[in-house]
Order: C-alpha cells, then sequence, then structure tokens
C-alpha cells in the first residue's frame, strides 16, 4: 500500500512519530521526518533528532529525509510539506503526530500555555494538513492521519489546552474528509483510557470504561466506515493494540483482555 508513496510525519524524532516514520519506511514509503527537536515543554531545539531517524531509516535500506521547521506558523508548515516535493517530487501522506504539553491547573493557566498548545496541535495539524491540501485535491488521492486523545472526549487534570485541541482536531479531521474528497479512506483506531487495578479489586465500572473505549470504540468506528470502504472498494484500518493482550499486565486484567480482543476484531 505504501510502496512508492511519500509520507510526511511531523514530530517524528521519537515517540509514535518515529514508530509511524519507521513503519512507513519498512513499508516501502519515502518519508520526511519532521521535528525541532524540542523538550516535551516544546522548549529548545536540536536538529539531531529527526537526523536520528532518517539515518535508522537509511541503515535499514530505506529513504527519508530531516525537516526541522515547524508546524505552529503557517509559512514552516509550509516549508514541510515543501521539503516533501523538493526531495520527492510529491506527497501522499500526512501524519499529523508533532505535539507538546504545558499541563497546569484551569485556574493558574497562562495565555502563553493555551496559545502554545493549541498552535502545535491544533493549528499545526491545520497549517500542515492545508498546506498538502492543493497536491491531494490535483492528484485527486492524499490521506491524512491526524493523532487525537481521549482527553479530548472526558478531560483530564490540569489539560484545558491539550484537551480542547485534541477534540478540535477531530472536528478538523471531519470537516477535511467532507470538504477535500466526499470519502473516507482510513480509520486510525488509537483512542484508549486505562483503569488499572489488581483483578480481586477491579469494578464492574472499571471492566466496562476501558473495555469500551479500547474495544468497543474500536468496532464502532470500524463498523461505521465499513459500508463506505466496501462501496468504494478500498480503505485501511490501523487498530492500536500492545503486548499486554498478548502476555498479560500486572492490574490489567481490563486493558489486556480489550487489546487482545481488537487482534481479534
Amino acid at each position: 500500500m505504501l510502496e512508492g508513496k511519500v509520507a510526511l510525519v511531523t514530530g517524528a524524532g521519537g515517540g509514535i512519530g518515529r514508530d509511524f516514520a519507521l513503519a512507513m519506511a519498512a513499508a516501502g514509503a519515502k518519508v520526511v521526518v519532521n521535528d525541532l527537536g524540542t523538550s516535551v515543554k516544546g522548549e529548545g531545539s536540536d536538529a539531531s533528532a529527526a537526523q536520528k531517524v532518517v539515518d535508522e531509516i537509511k541503515a535499514r535500506g530505506g529513504t527519508a529525509v530531516a525537516s526541522t521547521d515547524s508546524v505552529s506558523e503557517w509559512q514552516s508548515a509550509g516549508r514541510i510539506v515543501q521539503c516533501a516535493l523538493d526531495n520527492f517530487k510529491n506527497i501522499d501522506v500526512v501524519v499529523n503526530n508533532a505535539g507538546i504539553l504545558r499541563d497546569r491547573f484551569f485556574f493558574n493557566m497562562s495565555i502563553e500555555e493555551w496559545r502554545a498548545v493549541i498552535d502545535v496541535h491544533l493549528n499545526g495539524s491545520f497549517y500542515v494538513a492545508r498546506a498538502a491540501a492543493p497536491h491531494f485535491k490535483s492528484q485527486e488521492s492524499g490521506c491524512y492521519v491526524h493523532m487525537t486523545s481521549t482527553s479530548g472526549l472526558v478531560g483530564n487534570l490540569g489539560q484545558a489546552n491539550y484537551s480542547a485541541a485534541k477534540l478540535g482536531i477531530v472536528g478538523l479531521s471531519k470537516s477535511i474528509a467532507l470538504d477535500s474528497f466526499g470519502r473516507i479512506d482510513v480509520v486510525v483506531n488509537n483512542a484508549g483510557i486505562l483503569r488499572d487495578r489488581f483483578f480481586f479489586n477491579m469494578s464492574v465500572e472499571e471492566w466496562r470504561a476501558v473495555i469500551d473505549v479500547h474495544l468497543n470504540g474500536s468496532f464502532y468506528v470500524a463498523r461505521a466506515a465499513a459500508p463506505h470502504f466496501k462501496s468504494q472498494e478500498s480503505g485501511c484500518y490501523i487498530h492500536m493494540t500492545s503486548t499486554s493482550g498478548l502476555v498479560g499486565n500486572l492490574g490489567q486484567a481490563n486493558y489486556s483482555a480489550a487489546k487482545l480482543g481488537i487482534v481479534g476484531l
């Protein structure tokens, strides 16, 4: 599916972004590895973060190039997309994964802490997606993968900025699909929560809450997309699972059951 395609992954210098970049390169994609190399709070910069992942991809026989522009400004986001075009003459996939945290209880949160998180997560997703949109439209194909969080659905302590940004990305993604293509091509079932407790103390609510989000949620979203995939004779599901489902984990009977259930799904 990705052989010969060009994929741009933001926040790819570490964590799940790095995993996306490595997996896509292994599947045959040419990858733009974008990362400023900042701290979790978005402070500082280190160009070597992106380059290390590029070197890792090349060492495995893949093709990649580093980008160290910021997603949080329109002009620099445009340069990230242009990096793909300059090096690979095309762009097929955008993974908007870049993110920072500035956690603080709402009554103490500063304007700067609010804006910093919104600028990277929500505005950054818009800027990079928008910069790629004309190319996707002209070639009549293209794929966006946007990273969101259950913090956007249920909130989280000290994360008014992050929660707002993440649920905003959900609305952005739905509108992009309707505005740009009137169709859906990829579903990434990544939403998840934890309610860890030893089995002999685990409540029915703690069991159901985790099963509902991880396993039932994956089914509900995949099932909702299925008629569209069937009618257009194409579509891709990406379901997030865990080794906890294979080998179990302390205090995670609910999570382990859900994650191995997703494999069965």
